[in-house]
């Protein structure tokens, strides 16, 4: 799978750097995965190549209220990640 943002401002719309003390990807609703899925994505941020992560479905609300403080959508949580990501990641905070 492969994730595309057009603006690095983008790509730190769905990132957390701490969801409930954890890293990754916050995605909306029309993402599906089932909880406990690993999945591969490529990541793209203005069309560069940012490499390689490895992540965990961990957490969702599909259906339920949304509240500031529970959000809507799925989270999926870093388990691996290619350096090239790390080095992106740490150059644009």
């Amino acid at each position: 799978m492969y994730l595309k943002f057009n603006k690095v401002e983008d790509f730190f719309k769905v990132w957390k750097e701490d969801f409930f003390g954890q890293r990754g990807l916050f995605l909306p609703v029309d993402k599906r995965f089932g909880l406990g899925q690993a999945v591969s994505i490529q990541i793209f941020v203005k069309g560069e190549d940012w490499g390689k992560i490895e992540v965990l479905s961990v957490w969702a609300n599909i259906h339920g209220p949304e509240k500031e403080d529970i959000p809507r959508g799925i989270f999926l949580r870093l388990i691996k990640a290619e350096s090239e990501f790390e080095r992106k990641l740490a150059a644009v905070k």
